[in-house]
């Protein structure tokens, strides 16, 4: 415990130099105690020295616990962002009602989610909501190789997947699809239907990419990390 607070303090100079104000405060209230009773010349410097240090101790103290406060309150920021980052995504009442939304505009699609736990967990969601809409789905086999970040909306032909309403219903519920679609080679098992590219959430690097990540193993995937 006394390790730990002695880390904080050697990288935390604010902490440091409040604590040491307080801890000066104290002791110019304890000499001003002290001098109080001495002779007369000094009672009037003692007295100063203990209202004084009274003052000091005290906003040092309250400074401290709202530095302190301030601190604790990032730090659970950072750890709510973390862990929403982490949790395996669900699809809301709201996100459903949307996709809800696409019954008699679509008529069938295909999805192909990348080969990992939470993308397929959501891939599976996914496409329950889809087929309660009343569209067909047909899932396409992924393999090993197929990793995938972020969401893509592919089709086989030259359509712009802007014009097809399943774009704003994607992008309305947070999934943001890629238009450049990274599978077209393996479109035709998916028999000239849209295909909706389930990946992994982006990478999240909270102290900065590592020089070592290369975007290019990732596809699918758009912008900085």
């Amino acid at each position: 415990m006394l390790g730990n607070i002695l880390s904080r303090l050697l990288h935390d100079p604010v902490s440091v130099y409040l604590l040491a104000g307080d801890v000066l405060a104290t002791f110019a209230v304890g000499f001003g105690i002290i001098w109080e009773h001495g002779p007369s010349n000094v009672r009037v410097g003692a007295n100063r020295l203990v209202i004084g240090g009274i003052i000091v101790e005290t906003l040092c103290s309250v400074a401290l616990f709202a530095y302190d406060a301030n601190v604790i309150g990032v730090q659970n920021d950072k750890i709510i962002g973390l862990e929403t980052r982490i949790a395996p995504r669900v699809i809301t009442d709201d996100q459903y009602d949307a996709i809800q939304s696409l019954r008699g505009k679509v008529t069938a699609v295909a999805v192909l989610a990348s080969p990992d736990t939470e993308p397929a967990m959501f891939s599976a969601q996914l496409q329950a909501a889809l087929v309660d809409a009343g569209i067909d789905v047909e899932p396409i086999p992924s393999h090993a190789e197929d990793r995938f970040v972020g969401a893509q909306l592919c089709f086989s032909d030259d359509e712009n997947p802007k014009d097809n309403p399943l774009w704003d219903v994607l992008s309305a519920i947070g999934m943001n699809p890629a238009a450049d679609c990274s599978i077209k080679d393996r479109l035709q098992a998916a028999k000239g239907v849209p295909v909706i590219v389930v990946g992994e959430r982006p990478p999240y690097f909270p102290n900065g990419a590592p020089k070592s990540f290369k975007m290019r193993v990732y596809p699918g995937f758009q912008g900085n990390p």
